[in-house]
């Protein structure tokens, strides 16, 4: 299964994204647990929207970006069906 997570094992991503950020790459490396908010665009430029914000905040992402709500309510309207 092909997470968000392998973005980090990627040559050179921590790197380019760490000196677009102003940042340090051991910081970079620590968003294994989870990006922080006012850094999931940037981290879904960076991969090119292979990945979105949604995929780094799965539980809050609808919340914090409203143009995702409907995605959000149509796949769990869909789990239910499924259920």
């Amino acid at each position: 299964m092909n997470t968000w997570l392998t973005l980090f094992d990627r040559r050179g991503f921590q790197t380019r994204l760490a000196r677009r950020l102003g940042l340090s790459k051991s910081r970079i490396n620590g968003w294994r647990k989870g990006i922080p908010i006012p850094y999931c665009v940037a981290v879904e430029e960076e991969c090119g929207g292979e990945f979105t914000r949604l995929d780094f905040r799965p539980d809050d992402g609808a919340q914090i970006w409203p143009e995702f709500a409907r995605q959000v309510a149509e796949a769990r309207a869909a789990e239910e069906v499924a259920a």
